[in-house]
């Protein structure tokens, strides 16, 4: 796509009741995406609540005193260069300047504001924990109300929040599609008390927006994974959140080998990360985050292997839930189910037997699963040799491409349909494994792994080799000790 710089546009200014509107793609004309009121004083904006409730939808915003409205056009840009007459930033990614890109572009100009990333918008909130009350408070539309309780929707007043939630008795948007009828969506439908405009393609969306396919019915969201996100900030939901928003996503600082975290919240199994971001992931390379790299005979002594891994790995009673997203600038994936550890792919292994003895053909409660950006399959290893099972259910696992690799993400049932809880001791190792194409005969065979854990044991094993040599995926006493968290 070829980006055209443009000039910027003479600004329209509309008296109305002192209040400035804050410009959020594509305006601020109550028909699309819309901030809460900004007061204007001496040239400085600042955004408050006080005095009246904001709300989307053709509701009027009642403030306490004089001013005026400012509506900022849609400004294109290739470079921050193009934005800085109308004090903004560009976001390269939609090339359009925005008010942010990241927390701290809110806070170094308008204190108390947090950037909402998906409309690049300095706001009060972005959910309900962002208020200073959460629990007698609501984030409508990037402001913060006080939370309208119900007993039935005649108690909802305002056409924001029209319908009474009888479950949780608060006012929100819809509860069916019949109550998007009016929202100003495109084909829209009603997805966890919000309006969304339906899509086929991402072609439906407009705006930089994503068709989350998976879902049914099928919606437009700002992101699916952290790769449609701003650098620094994650996708949670089908919105980009910045580090340190109270709605950011919990970062990398799982450490498996210590304890393994409950899931919460619903996963729906399509490949996209946003239904774990409140699982802490980590990160495996061919650096120090391993704790063991083996090569291939052959390879050059010092090579680099470039791929990289973020695990969330997570456990609800019945189920262990995972979700991988690998940087690999060239995935050379093996589609056969026998052999698709010869190839790029990740690889992760659990037991809930605290006894484990070492073959996982043999122990109960064992689950080895390897993956790649096509197949995953389930592993059952007798020695050196291996029994392999493709997973074909796709409410179990699911593989897709990103634009930086590939991305996986399963839900099993604990082997033996155990159920588990907190505390549970375990057992747990995860692997990436490196391939690189063969120009000769168009092979792609794996060239290198790296290892979560290396276990210390240097007796014989159930494969072959002693020592630096021992082979984690046919021997489940060298996965590290764990625990339910």
């Amino acid at each position: 796509m070829t980006l055209h710089r443009s000039s910027l546009p003479t600004v329209g200014y509309v008296v109305a009741l002192g209040v400035a509107c804050v410009w959020l793609p594509p305006g601020c004309d109550g028909t699309e995406k819309k901030a809460a009121p900004a007061a204007v004083s001496g040239g400085t904006t600042s955004q408050t609540s006080e005095g009246g409730a904001s709300n989307l939808g053709g509701d009027t915003t009642a403030i306490g005193s004089g001013g005026t409205t400012t509506t900022l056009p849609s400004v294109t840009c290739a470079s921050d260069v193009d934005c800085k007459a109308s004090g903004m930033l560009c976001n390269k990614s939609l090339a359009k300047c925005v008010e942010c890109l990241q927390e701290a572009d809110c806070s170094a100009s308008i204190s108390g504001k947090i950037c909402d990333v998906g409309t690049g918008s300095c706001v009060t909130c972005v959910v309900a924990a962002d208020c200073s009350d959460p629990a007698t408070m609501d984030c409508v539309n990037q402001a913060c109300v006080a939370a309208k309780t119900c007993v039935n929707s005649l108690a909802c007043t305002t056409t924001s929040a029209p319908i009474c939630n009888r479950t949780t008795s608060r006012c929100v948007e819809c509860v069916d599609v019949a109550d998007c009828s009016t929202s100003g969506k495109t084909n829209p439908v009603c997805v966890n008390n919000s309006c969304k405009s339906a899509c086929t393609t991402a072609a439906d969306c407009g705006d930089g927006q994503f068709c989350k396919t998976a879902a049914s019915p099928s919606y437009c969201v700002a992101c699916l994974t952290d790769s449609d996100c701003p650098s620094g900030n994650s996708c949670s939901s089908g919105s980009c959140v910045a580090a340190g928003s109270s709605g950011s996503c919990a970062g990398t600082t799982a450490k498996p080998c210590t304890a393994i975290p409950a899931f919460t919240g619903t996963q729906l199994v399509d490949g996209y990360g946003d239904d774990f971001c409140q699982v802490p992931g980590f990160l495996l390379a061919f650096d120090s985050t391993a704790g063991k790299i083996n090569v291939t005979s052959g390879e050059t002594a010092g090579a680099t292997y470039p791929e990289k891994a973020t695990f969330k790995v997570a456990w609800s009673p019945t189920h262990v839930q995972v979700h991988v997203e690998v940087i690999d600038p060239s995935v050379n994936a093996n589609k056969n189910p026998s052999e698709i550890w010869n190839g790029d792919g990740v690889e992760f292994m659990i037991s809930t037997n605290s006894n484990v003895t070492g073959l996982t053909s043999s122990d109960a409660n064992t689950l080895h699963v390897i993956a790649n950006s096509t197949i995953g399959v389930t592993v059952k290893a007798s020695g050196n040799s291996g029994n392999h099972s493709q997973i074909s259910d796709a409410s179990q696992f699911k593989a897709i491409t990103t634009s930086r690799g590939y991305a996986i993400e399963v839900k099993l049932p604990w082997p033996g349909g155990v159920t588990v809880t907190s505390g549970t001791a375990i057992y747990f190792d995860a692997a990436i494994n490196s391939a690189r194409l063969n120009s000769a005969d168009s092979s792609s065979p794996r060239v290198a792994q790296a290892l979560l854990y290396q276990s210390s044991n240097t007796t014989n094993t159930s494969c072959t080799g002693t020592g630096n040599d021992v082979a984690p995926f046919c021997d489940d006493r060298l996965w590290c000790p764990t625990k339910f968290q």
